[in-house]
């Protein structure tokens, strides 16, 4: 699992992107004095952070597992040769190699994780100096090439990881400074907003919602917002949007495919919403996971999209609809 950005974050940034879309989409709020500069500023930090988010997908590796899985290989490795070796040494009656073969691997997490790497170093070489005395009992060489093997690659892989963490964290920090000033431009605009809500009442109230939506605290509540436009860009409200959930794709790619199924062959929706004057709704126990979407509105065609949808971050749904084509004259 890749680092990730703080889920509030990832929320005010989804914010974000649906206040300068929505700005963009009423050009009649253009004219609102200082906005357009506050708007480009937003957008900055939406791409600032969207860069961010892609620099941590460089860090994909799952270093806790991955070390945590190498561990436990390399001590089930060492166990039998280090218990031949220990049945030897009891048998010659050699007191200081007993001691040293006297281990018990499967309490070292104690040491913690330099002290486990140390032994598990010290063991292997303690095999390796006595190869020769254990190799006749069903350990071979490339066996003992094999266990260093997995040595190297533990240690190389907790040295990864050390060197990953500085460029992690200042990744999370520059994405805080940029959360800052993005909170700073959100806060500028529902200012310049207010001055004219008299007179762009209609316009302004998404953008005051998408503002001052907060993340839900209730688990498996979702927050979504549909921005559903028709094909010369303007808002669509009373647009029904149906959400299958569709772990594996397979109801998108059946339904994207042929359209003509959706009626032919309907399915039961996980949860449905219409969309309204506010363009951002609340779905309570909803599943966190892959949904395929259905949109859905007299006169238009119906649109069938794949999204994401968590409890943490605000679901984007950005789509244009395009009206049916007229009947042609018999």
């Amino acid at each position: 699992m890749q680092p990730k950005l703080l889920p509030n974050l990832l929320f005010q940034n989804g914010k974000a992107i649906v206040v300068k879309n929505l700005y963009r989409s009423y050009p009649v709020l253009h004219t609102v004095p200082k906005i357009d500069e506050n708007i480009t500023l937003l957008e900055q930090t939406v791409q600032d952070i969207q860069a961010i988010e892609e620099d941590l997908k460089t860090y994909s590796t799952n270093y806790t597992l991955e070390i945590a899985t190498l561990r436990s290989n390399l001590i089930k490795s060492i166990a039998t040769p280090l218990e031949k070796l220990l049945t030897i040494a009891k048998l010659n009656k050699n007191i200081e190699l007993t001691q040293k073969a006297s281990v018990k691997l499967y309490g070292l997490d104690r040491l913690g994780e330099e002290g486990v790497v140390t032994c598990l170093t010290s063991l292997v070489e303690l095999i390796g100096a006595n190869i020769a005395s254990i190799v006749p009992l069903h350990y071979t060489a490339d066996s003992f090439k094999a266990l260093q093997a997995q040595l190297a690659r533990l240690v190389e892989m907790i040295k990864e990881r050390n060197d990953a963490k500085p460029a992690i964290v200042a990744l999370r920090n520059r994405a805080e400074l940029v959360g800052t000033k993005q909170r700073e431009y959100l806060d500028n605009v529902l200012v310049l907003f207010r001055g004219v809500a008299d007179v762009y009442r209609v316009e302004v109230n998404q953008i005051f919602n998408a503002i001052k939506i907060k993340p839900s605290r209730i688990r498996r509540e979702v927050s979504i917002s549909a921005l559903i436009t028709n094909h010369l860009g303007k808002l669509l409200n009373n647009v029904i949007v149906e959400f299958y959930l569709d772990m594996d794709g397979s109801i998108y790619d059946k339904y994207s495919a042929d359209k003509s199924l959706i009626l032919k062959e309907p399915l039961k929706p996980t949860f449905v919403k219409v969309t309204t004057s506010s363009g951002i709704f609340r779905c309570k126990n909803v599943k966190s996971g892959y949904y395929t979407v259905f949109v859905k509105m007299n006169g238009y065609e119906t649109k069938v999209a794949y999204y994401a949808v968590n409890d943490h971050n605000l679901t984007l749904i950005e789509l244009s609809l395009d009206p049916l084509p007229e009947r042609l004259p018999c």
